[in-house]
This record gives C-alpha cells, sequence and structure tokens, in this order.
C-alpha cells in the first residue's frame, strides 16, 4: 500500500471509530473505499483486521501527503461516506470531520457539495 493510500485509510478508520465503534455499514462503505483506493485484497484484508481490532491511535498527517486539491476533496468526500454510512452523526464525527477541513482547506459551502455526494453515492 502506497504512503497516500495508507494515510487515507487510517483516516477512514478514524472516522469509522470516531463515536467510539466501528458499525456494520461503516464497516462496508470501508471495504469498497478500499477498493475503489485500488488496495490489493490481501493488503485489505490486514487493514481490516488491524483497523478493526481496535481503533486508530495517534495524529494522522493526512495534509501533508495530499499535497493537491483534488486529491483533497476525493478523501473528505470518503471520509464523508464513512461518516454518514450508519445514519448517525455523533459530536466526535463532527470535530473530526471540522478538523479535517480546517486543515486540507476545505470551505464550508464545499464541505456541504462532498456531503451531499457523499449522501448520493450511499443511495
Amino acid at each position: 500500500m502506497q504512503a497516500q493510500q495508507a494515510e487515507i485509510v487510517k483516516c477512514l478508520f478514524k472516522m469509522a471509530w470516531a463515536d467510539g465503534e466501528a458499525s456494520e455499514e461503516e464497516v462496508e462503505v470501508l471495504s469498497r473505499l478500499m477498493t475503489r483506493l485500488g488496495i490489493p485484497l490481501s493488503e485489505r484484508i490486514i487493514a481490516m483486521d488491524g483497523g478493526l481490532s481496535e481503533p486508530e491511535q495517534g495524529q494522522d498527517h493526512i495534509e501533508d501527503l495530499l499535497p493537491d486539491r483534488e486529491s483533497r476533496l476525493q478523501a473528505m468526500e470518503m471520509l464523508l461516506a464513512v461518516c454518514f454510512s450508519d445514519q448517525q452523526l455523533a459530536p466526535q464525527e463532527v470535530s473530526y470531520i471540522e478538523d479535517l477541513s480546517r486543515r486540507l482547506g476545505i470551505s464550508a459551502p464545499e464541505l456541504e457539495a462532498l456531503r451531499q455526494r457523499a449522501m448520493g453515492a450511499l443511495g
């Protein structure tokens, strides 16, 4: 797994665990997103095993590994898909999204547009 992919996956797991538990819906979306990122099955299995056994710890550095605007917007859309997949929005998830959007330089209107796209993709 490339460093950029690994950092996005780390953030996806942090989002899934933000409310204290990774729901079945979040796990399903995580799996689909890792496939979309082009992560090979063997690496997805390892990542899922590690990421679901305990909450992701430590600070992520996604802003350092996503230098261009498009990759930042795509990563945020993926994070929002995980966030809204279980149809519940916990305060911890809101805090994490706010922190990431600030660090990635994503405005409130952009964040709303990404939320709508992510919600549309979830069905």
